[in-house]
């Protein structure tokens, strides 16, 4: 399969990565001038990478386009562009609403809406597809774990969600960081803490969250730990903040 990337950045860069891990050669990848160092960096290090003159070239050699523009000029880009009524077109720009797009490139064989993390260069975590679409499904199914929706709303949601995740990373830092002020080295610090939510996420993901949320010794450290956030509102914080995030999806 050709596969065209608009737009090299941190998720296009990404995606390209997950695709082409561990010598994979099952696709070719045709890929836009900008985000230079990335694109060039990406084509002298794998063979079947092409990093093409222009965004029209892109779509001129491939069978699917993956938009991956900066969301502010992302429709404008596109409007200059001539796309195929059988391209495949995957969309990456989060606050772009799938018609909007349509409205400017036309009908393709396919328009799908793709939310992606930067982990996807590992083929690990959630991607996220809205419509349901074989075709997208089977093509990045082997990058990560696929939850396909079929309404819009869900994948504004998941779009939210998505943004706790430096908030998270802040999170494991600031623990690493008090670890290390009382009495472990940094890297000490840093080694258990990544580990201990690793297998904290691994457990939830296969079990009850409404148990494990409640599972804890009476008056040990969890429960004591669980009430004084709970007392000083640190939950609700993280919720409310996915109201705004979401209106600003939507």
């Amino acid at each position: 399969m050709n596969i065209g990337i608009l737009g090299i950045g941190v998720i296009g860069s990404a995606v390209a990565q997950g695709f082409l891990k561990d010598g994979d050669l099952e696709h070719k990848f045709y890929i836009s001038p900008r985000g230079e160092n990335r694109s060039q960096a990406l084509e002298k290090e794998y063979s079947q990478v092409v990093r093409c003159k222009s965004n029209q070239d892109v779509l001129d050699a491939s069978e699917v386009i993956i938009v991956s523009v900066l969301p502010q000029k992302g429709l404008e880009i596109l409007s200059e562009l001539e796309f195929k009524s059988n391209h495949h077109v995957i969309n990456l720009m989060s606050d772009k609403k799938l018609d909007q797009i349509e409205a400017v490139i036309g009908k393709t064989k396919s328009l799908t809406h793709m939310v992606p993390l930067s982990f996807i260069q590992n083929r690990e975590g959630p991607i996220a597809i809205y419509p349901q679409n074989k075709f997208v499904i089977d093509l990045v199914n082997k990058l990560g774990h696929v939850v396909a929706v079929d309404d819009v709303n869900k994948i504004e949601s998941i779009a939210a969600i998505t943004g706790l995740m430096t908030s998270y990373y802040r999170l494991l830092n600031d623990v690493a960081n008090w670890g290390e002020n009382n009495g472990l080295t940094y890297e000490e610090s840093k080694d258990y803490t990544t580990n201990f939510f690793e297998a904290l996420s691994k457990n939830a993901s296969s079990g009850d969250l409404n148990i494990l949320s409640n599972e804890m010794t009476p008056e040990g450290l969890n429960e004591y730990a669980l009430k004084y956030l709970d007392e000083n509102m640190t939950f609700d914080k993280w919720i409310n903040t996915l109201d705004p995030m979401l209106k600003r999806v939507k």
